[in-house]
């Protein structure tokens, strides 16, 4: 299944999706306008993500239609034209040997001649988008083929795309098809950097942009190092790699470690995206219960300032990038974000507790309950909020995110009776009360349902799953919005569920720890996590494009 972490539908901000608003995000980051354009057997995308086969695999195709080897769709009367419409080539396969056709090496111009005497011919591949038109039907510097071309270092992509020299740039003779390497601006940009009212820049690769944090950089001008935050200057080259605790997002940019910023203020390429190195911990855990202090390096503690008064402990949380954390909704849906506080490497639950000295404290910037959940009224369904910080998360061996499995959508498909996962509860003693680990087994539905007291039973929604050893050992209260996570593939933990509801003891508020613990299934709401996360990327991104900086290095 294609990886949700790298393809997303673009939500609006209010989470309401209009046909006008559906948007495809490539791999390299490009908005597509338009869901027909992805697995339609053309490579819109400029990284060809939209015609992927694991994206394309699952598709049906119409019967007026031919479904290509990985999976895209295109009518029946593409099939053996001798033209490729596939990808990868599918439906020129299994054709026969025809008069006239093209050796893969080569490209195939089409049809040329008049009626009575068609014949195909065709040019060496290297031809193609090269600026020059060697196909006398243009097909070879089509801006459709053209604009997904990666030009090599040392020449300029023309804004329909093709490649030429950059030695051809200003000399008074039109290189491109299109004549932008004679372009005005670029000219006067060449010509006269400090002509600033024409001047032409690459985006800046700012420190508050979450993507460009993730990345260790180097920008050299003209040959002198420069900040990677300023207007960046065609000619400039950027070095760079994923800095410690993180890692290349996709094995595409495993090799990506420079760039250059070309004449007409584009990258030559897609900016290196690098993601965290989630879901790790150094500590072996291996009693069912810990009595020591200890947490995860994702846990977060969640408090609440009352009338100027200390911040009160009220839940639990989950980090899962260096901006946002997941906990239970009915933890605070209540509060204004204004009044909450995030601790991050606490064992104590005291705020700014002086033995907590790897303790970091956090303000909320937003606070984002998913628009279903009504509390009481709906037995606490959809019990999951999502908790934006104002200040991002340094990632180190102390504190880092939990891992998400962004392909879920459920998690009843993957889920094993008496499988073991690990969440981090209050144990309270005589002087304080502190966190520890604490291993429980998912059990299954019916076994739940069972166990459970009928009163209680209203509270196992669709949206629930059941855990716990009903023997006395159990998340407890306070443990609310605490993450239950699972060993995945790598020794890499992942987030399953969020501890919810759980039943009570009798003519008591404390919970019954011989019941089961309910947890909300996160699986359910991994579109609306990467939604959200996508959000704040954009939200960034066009908060900076707002302000550009006036200053330039040679200045």
């Amino acid at each position: 299944m294609f990886s949700l972490a790298l393809l997303t539908l673009l939500l609006s901000t209010t989470n309401i999706l209009t046909q006008s608003e559906v948007r495809f995000i490539c791999k390299s980051g490009h908005l597509l306008s338009g869901m027909e354009k992805v697995c339609n057997g053309h490579a819109d995308c400029y990284d060809g993500s939209d015609e992927l086969a694991e994206l394309c695999a699952r598709t049906l195709c119409p019967p007026e239609y031919f479904r290509c080897h990985y999976g895209a769709c295109v009518h029946r009367s593409k099939k053996c034209n001798g033209v490729r419409d596939c990808v990868d080539s599918s439906d020129e396969t299994n054709c026969g040997r025809k008069r006239n056709s093209c050796n893969p090496s080569e490209f195939n111009c089409g049809y040329h001649g008049d009626d009575t005497d068609l014949y195909r011919y065709c040019i060496d591949g290297s031809k193609i988008c090269d600026g020059t038109l060697d196909c006398a039907s243009g097909a070879d510097e089509n801006k459709t083929i053209c604009e997904n071309a990666l030009c090599p270092e040392s020449s300029f992509r023309c804004n329909y795309g093709g490649c030429v020299s950059e030695s051809v740039l200003c000399d008074g003779f039109v290189d491109c098809l299109d004549g932008s390497d004679e372009s005005h601006v670029l000219c006067i940009t060449l010509k006269c950097p400090k002509c600033t009212n024409f001047i032409v820049t690459c985006p800046p690769l700012v420190e508050n942009n979450i993507k460009s944090n993730r990345i260790l950089k180097k920008c050299e001008w003209n040959g002198h190092q420069i900040p990677c935050t300023l207007n960046i200057l065609p000619g400039t080259r950027v070095t760079y790699a994923c800095k410690d605790h993180f890692k290349p997002k996709s094995p595409q940019d495993w090799n990506n470690d420079w760039n250059l910023c070309q004449a007409d203020g584009t990258w030559l390429r897609d900016i290196l995206e690098c993601e965290p190195n989630c879901g790790q911990h150094n500590t072996r855990i291996q009693s069912i219960a810990n009595e020591s202090p200890l947490t995860m390096p994702w846990h977060a503690s969640v408090f609440v300032v009352e009338q100027n008064q200390q911040p009160k402990y009220i839940c639990g949380a989950t980090l899962i990038s260096e901006a946002v954390l997941v906990t239970a909704a009915h933890c605070v849906w209540k509060s204004n974000a204004k009044d909450l506080r995030i601790s991050l490497g606490n064992v104590k639950t005291e705020y700014d507790d002086p033995d907590d000295f790897l303790a970091r404290y956090y303000e909320v910037n937003e606070v984002k309950t998913y628009l279903s959940y009504l509390d009481q009224l709906s037995n606490y369904g959809s019990d999951i909020a999502l908790i934006e910080l104002t200040r991002r998360v340094d990632i180190d061996q102390i504190i880092s995110p939990v891992c998400i499995d962004w392909d879920l959508d459920d998690i009843t498909s993957q889920d094993t009776n008496d499988e073991i996962g690990i969440t981090v509860s209050l144990k309270n003693s005589t002087s304080s009360s502190f966190l520890h680990v604490t291993k429980i087994p998912i059990v299954s539905h019916q076994k739940c349902v069972a166990k459970q007291p009928p009163e209680f039973r209203k509270y196992l929604t669709f949206s629930k799953f059941c855990a716990g050893w009903a023997n006395g050992t159990s998340v407890c209260n306070g443990d609310s919005g605490s993450g239950l996570t699972v060993l995945r593939s790598h020794g890499r933990y992942f987030l399953k569920g969020i501890v919810s509801v759980s039943p009570r003891k009798k003519s008591t508020d404390q919970c019954d720890p011989n019941q089961y613990t309910v947890f909300t299934k996160v699986g359910i709401y991994v579109k609306w996590i990467e939604n959200y996360l996508n959000y704040i990327n954009e939200r960034d991104n066009l908060l900076l494009s707002e302000e550009p900086s006036s200053q330039f290095p040679w200045k």
